[in-house]
């Protein structure tokens, strides 16, 4: 039959063809491409995703601290946000040596009321020591946020250090290094680090952390 003589139900693109002739035109133009596509979606469906672990917090950085020459290594961390939300809270906290976080440990903020009371008790059975401070709502809106929570920070410091220079474990002179959760360092006499997530992947802050909210 003449081309143009065709009617459209006989046309081989017309959007009246057959379904048999339609799936001849497509085996013959795109079979290949389709067929090819249809195993990579499947094969790719079928791929092993990676599975997310929940790693438990280390004393890394901490050991890099010590190794350095600092004599106490303190983990600090806050919780609060001003007026809205209440008063800044604070805690500094020193770990005993050779001690590993257990599995109730992590970001304080994730953990349930239950898991932070219980390690708040693992860290006193293991002889941690920390000290907490605060900061009111008032003085928050007064000096604002950031200086607020540095203040709150700076003052469990040095509370905790004062609590070890009375029990004969720290010198006024001996090196100490902060590693603060965060992106600043409140002044104080101390070295430091600022560590973002810090409380999801430093014991020593994550106990800090967990001290903060628990109080």
């Amino acid at each position: 039959m003449p081309e143009s003589t065709r009617t459209a139900s006989q046309a081989p693109w017309g959007p009246l063809g057959g379904r048999q002739e339609r799936a001849s035109v497509a085996e013959r133009v795109l079979g290949v491409k389709v067929r090819q596509t249809a195993f990579r979606a499947r094969w790719s469906r079928k791929k092993k995703r990676p599975k997310m672990v929940n790693k438990l917090p280390t004393r890394l950085l901490e050991a890099r601290a010590a190794a350095s020459g600092a004599a106490l290594v303190l983990g600090i961390d806050d919780c609060g946000r001003g007026a809205i939300a209440g008063p800044i809270f604070a805690a500094a906290a020193l770990l005993p040596t050779l001690w590993s976080c257990p599995a109730e440990f992590g970001d304080a903020k994730v953990l349930s009321a239950g898991q932070r009371s219980r390690a708040l008790r693992a860290l006193d059975d293991a002889g941690a020591l920390w000290a907490t401070a605060a900061v009111s709502a008032a003085a928050v809106d007064a000096v604002g946020h950031r200086a607020a929570t540095e203040a709150a920070m700076a003052l469990a410091a040095r509370r905790l250090l004062r609590r070890l220079g009375r029990a004969g474990v720290h010198r006024i002179d001996a090196p100490c290094h902060c590693l603060v959760d965060g992106d600043s360092v409140p002044a104080g006499p101390w070295l430091g680090d600022a560590v973002p997530q810090g409380d999801a992947s430093e014991c020593c802050i994550s106990a800090a952390s967990i001290a903060a909210r628990v109080r």
